[in-house]
């Protein structure tokens, strides 16, 4: 059975899958290449990044105090 034959059975369905599985393989490479970015940014301890968390750490900790009074 040729690729012809396999091409000739395919549905409208099948045909609006592949955009859609290939969209969702993209979006998943995109999200790792960006989480294995940033995890070396993180273990390089990254100047920008850790004041971003130090920022945070002291907002989160300015919250909780303002709502235990």
């Amino acid at each position: 059975m040729g690729r012809w034959a396999i091409a000739r059975h395919l549905s409208a369905a099948d045909e609006r899958f592949g955009p859609r599985l290939g969209a969702g393989l993209d979006g998943t490479h995109v999200a790792a290449v960006t989480f294995a970015l940033l995890l070396l940014l993180v273990r390089a301890s990254w100047a920008p990044l850790r004041r971003l968390d130090t920022g945070a750490a002291e907002a989160f900790n300015r919250i909780d105090a303002l709502s235990r009074r």
